[in-house]
């Protein structure tokens, strides 16, 4: 596998697996931090759908746009999205935020996948795309798994923040990686040559 699709991989991967958290702070923060009854939890999980819906309806028209960049530009404004509820923000722009947040977070699945199509050789592609569903699959329930641990040490606030900002340092991390790793690369091919 080329290290571009093994780099995609491990960026969904953590990706999701900081998402997880979110599904279990966001209730506990509205009920004990908010103090709010399932009616606001209804209306956060109703602005990330509208989100999200129309964040599929783009997703097409994305694809003329580097998709790396696009998908780690997902990766950060998900994680800037997150951070109004994690810094306390007033409700409204909580609600607000959070909503842009399904809005950038649903087409990273769909351009995701169009990556592996153009990059992996058809006769591999079908075993590729198992080994990559394989590892999605756990990656959400796994950091659902750690979010009951987390809330309960750090607060459901703190946690939805610590996600918020791991998630942002994650992109972060893969410009970096992107950044560092194509002079290396060239510089490997050009000793190739050389030798």
């Amino acid at each position: 596998a080329s290290p571009t699709l093994l780099g995609l991989i491990g960026l969904s991967f953590v990706f999701f697996l900081l998402y997880g958290p979110v599904e279990v702070a966001l209730p506990v923060h509205v009920a004990s931090d908010l103090h709010a009854s399932a009616d606001l939890l209804g209306w956060f999980w109703a602005a990330f759908g509208v989100g999200a819906v129309l964040g599929s309806l783009a997703a097409p028209y994305l694809r003329a746009w580097p998709l790396w960049l696009t998908m780690i530009g997902i990766v950060a404004g998900w994680g800037l999205a997150l951070l109004p509820l994690g810094l306390g923000a007033p409700l409204v722009l909580s609600l607000v935020a959070f909503g842009l947040g399904g809005m950038i977070y649903a087409p990273y699945n769909s351009l995701a996948m169009a990556v592996f199509q153009d990059s992996v050789p058809r006769p591999t592609l079908t075993a590729v795309l198992a080994i990559r569903s394989g590892l999605m699959i756990v990656a959400t329930p796994l950091g659902t798994a750690l979010g009951g641990p987390l809330v309960e040490a750090l607060g459901a606030r703190v946690t939805l923040l610590a996600s918020a900002l791991a998630t942002v340092a994650l992109a972060a991390l893969a410009v970096v990686a992107g950044t560092v790793r194509r002079p290396l690369s060239a510089a490997l091919r050009a000793g190739t040559r050389r030798v």
